[in-house]
């Protein structure tokens, strides 16, 4: 007969515990014979049961050893249902968003996406919901009171228990992408304006002229007189100026586009959706911007050239082209006028920062007209005298710099030299100042001419310095002195001949 294991199972217990039982069930069998298959029953239910508890704590074990892995993982995880409710994350992942389980777990996880990243996440979430692939994404995570961090992100869909669930797994970033940051600023920034460079300029050029931004207006634009700025006042000077373009450029421009620099004084500026009279706006409006600036003496000023590229079949470097060759026509109309007026301003700023430096030029002018009038020279040779009186240690007022006192001084006629031949048309005065220490028997600098090899404008001016300086160290001496103190120069530091020309004409 066949019996169940329950039966088994009490009527052992019964056996077991020496109570009375009834064998009325159990027709054929003697009660030796089934106290024998009641035990062989109960040593199989013992195995049994030993076997299920090995087999629990292996499960448990099993168990505790992938919830260690997954709580413990050196990667973020989190699992959340279909409604982004999060129902588990781990250490990890509470760590690296410094919360604690009652504040991600039970959450929304949109609480903890960027707002700047709720679109691409939603997108994300769209593709593994679709897929049955893992996705993945970049994106901006919230750090309660801790800002933000940047992550890469893999989901993918699971099922537990029945339910469809969302699994993601999220690296920390954060580091990698400032420092790609930081590497694409190098490549990409202008490092002294932070405007884009050249190089951005080419990468991003196939992709924006692929949008809408037909007609596409286009400015070039170069600084007036930077590279005398730079000569004038030092390179400080020069880049503050081109910082100070940038600004003007971004605040007039960037609403409409983008703004480039370059390299060295040019800028670029794309304006999208333009027309002729926007352009022209535009630049009238840079030009007012720029007046209102001023580093040290010098005034903000560029030259512009505009062009429009109306729609793609145009080639984009012609029509560059073009706008370059108009700015460098308008550079050449108002580049004179521009260095005169920085010129002016240097010699008017410096002046005023130096009073003995004022009377000794004025005083340099004043005895160069006395002696011209002995000479003969012609009308632009007085013109030129004259200047370059009032002007020969121009040098002497621009920053001394890392030169000692001595080199500086040794190199004041080169850098007066430097700023005025950036006049153009001013060469005889730049070239007077450049000589005026050079001595006629070849002793003098900076390059050590002799006689007649330095020019004769120089010559004389070396003449008026000479004097002007005797008169201030010697104020009591007498007209005989002077003359005797001259001759004693002839054919030493002093043209000769020049010097018998002032005895014969009594020009002293």
């Amino acid at each position: 007969m066949s019996i169940s294991i329950e039966q088994l199972e009490r009527k052992l217990k019964e056996v077991l515990e020496g109570e009375h039982f009834s064998t009325s069930n159990f027709d054929g069998e003697s009660p030796e014979d089934l106290l024998l298959e009641l035990s062989v029953y109960h040593q199989e239910l013992e195995y049994q049961n030993e076997e299920l508890r090995r087999i629990q704590l292996v499960l448990e074990e099993s168990k505790q050893f992938y919830t260690d892995l997954f709580e413990h993982a050196p990667i973020n995880y989190l699992l959340y249902d279909q409604n982004l409710f999060i129902k588990h994350a781990n250490s990890t992942c509470r760590q690296t968003l410094n919360v604690n389980s009652v504040m991600i777990e039970g959450h929304s996880l949109a609480e903890f996406i960027h707002p700047d990243s709720q679109d691409a996440f939603y997108l994300h979430l769209r593709a593994v919901q679709q897929s049955s692939q893992k996705e993945g994404c970049s994106l901006d995570l919230v750090k309660p009171n801790h800002g933000r961090i940047r992550v890469k992100m893999q989901s993918n869909v699971v099922v537990l228990n029945k339910q469809r669930l969302i699994r993601s797994a999220f690296i920390d970033m954060s580091k990698e992408y400032e420092q790609q940051k930081k590497i694409e600023h190098l490549t990409f920034k202008d490092q002294l304006t932070g405007l884009f460079n050249r190089t951005y300029f080419e990468q991003m050029l196939d992709d924006y002229l692929a949008k809408d931004v037909y007609p596409l207006g286009i400015l070039v634009g170069d600084m007036n007189a930077l590279k005398l700025a730079n000569d004038t006042f030092g390179h400080e000077v020069g880049d503050a100026l081109l910082v100070a373009l940038a600004n003007v450029l971004q605040a007039v421009c960037l609403q409409n586009g983008m703004v480039f620099r370059f390299g060295g004084d040019e800028f670029v500026c794309f304006i999208a959706n333009a027309d002729e009279q926007m352009l022209r706006t535009l630049i009238r409006q840079i030009e007012q911007e720029c007046k209102q600036v001023k580093i040290g003496p010098v005034e903000l000023s560029a030259s512009f050239g505009f062009a429009l590229k109306n729609d793609s079949n145009m080639c984009i470097k012609a029509v560059m082209r073009h706008a370059e060759d108009l700015m460098y026509q308008n550079k050449l109309f108002c580049s004179k006028a521009v260095r005169q007026s920085l010129v002016g301003s240097l010699i008017e700023s410096l002046f005023a920062k130096n009073r003995e430096q004022h009377i000794h030029a004025e005083q340099a002018r004043k005895l160069a007209k006395q002696i011209a009038s002995c000479l003969g020279l012609s009308a632009n040779q007085l013109e030129d005298l004259f200047f370059a009186a009032y002007v020969h240690d121009l040098g002497k007022l621009l920053s001394v710099s890392e030169d000692s006192l001595d080199t500086h001084h040794r190199r004041h006629p080169e850098k007066g030299y430097r700023v005025l031949s950036s006049l153009g048309d001013q060469h005889a005065v730049a070239e007077a100042v450049l000589y005026h220490h050079e001595r006629w028997d070849g002793k003098g600098y900076p390059m050590g001419l002799k006689g007649e090899d330095i020019p004769f404008l120089a010559r004389v001016l070396t003449l008026v310095d000479i004097i002007c300086w005797y008169k201030k160290k010697h104020p009591q001496d007498s007209k005989e002195d002077l003359k005797a103190y001259l001759k004693s120069l002839a054919a030493s530091s002093l043209d000769p001949h020049l010097i018998e020309t002032l005895m014969e004409k009594d020009c002293v």
